[in-house]
């Protein structure tokens, strides 16, 4: 993952909205983890929305990376 392997990040973090659990499938495959909720601005609607917050820490992903 480019944030590990490229810029040296020790941690990842993401949101996706609630409504949209297609997007929280995705992340979760790529082993991100539910790190709270909160209220995300969304461009599209012009408000804030209800959002997942998800983490990756370096770890995690360099564990998932070797396993195969």
């Amino acid at each position: 993952m480019f944030g590990f392997e490229e810029l040296g990040a020790q941690s990842l973090a993401s949101e996706w909205f609630h409504d949209n659990p297609a997007s929280g499938r995705v992340l979760g495959k790529a082993g991100f983890t539910p790190a709270g909720e909160t209220m995300s601005n969304c461009l599209s609607r012009g408000h804030k929305v209800p959002a997942h917050v998800v983490a990756l820490d370096r770890g995690s992903y360099m564990t998932r990376k070797m396993t195969p």
